[in-house]
């Protein structure tokens, strides 16, 4: 399979905030918590613009060449019936099952879960 997101070299360690720091664990043990971050209009699915919108947002500034390909691996990596949707049940089953979804790949989406919090709370101020 091919790789989903940075290798661990290129990942930085997920950065505290408010006390919480987004660790590729936490998001096998609290999916649901991931998801929230990941659904921007907060109707149940993660949309491939959701994706998309998130992946970008969070990561201005370090764009690479061929990112869209690996955001979009992600997506049906995630997109288990293939539906162009990623429901609640999909995504924890997915980052839940370490043979399904690696630990880099998790360490990637905990970096995004960390940034994108830390957008949320920067916009409520």
């Amino acid at each position: 399979m091919a790789r989903v997101g940075p290798s661990k070299s290129e990942r930085s360690t997920p950065t505290t905030i408010k006390g919480h720091s987004w660790a590729p664990e936490d998001i096998r043990e609290n999916p649901d918590a991931a998801f929230e971050l990941f659904d921007a209009n907060h109707d149940g699915v993660i949309s491939v613009a959701e994706l998309l919108f998130t992946t970008r947002k969070t990561n201005e500034g370090v764009r690479r060449r061929g990112s869209i390909f690996d955001e979009l691996k992600l997506f049906q990596l995630l997109d288990v019936d293939g539906n162009s949707v990623i429901t609640r049940n999909e995504f924890c089953s997915v980052v839940r099952d370490p043979l399904a979804f690696t630990d880099d790949a998790l360490g990637a989406i905990a970096q995004l879960a960390t940034r994108r919090e830390l957008m949320k709370l920067e916009e409520e101020k």
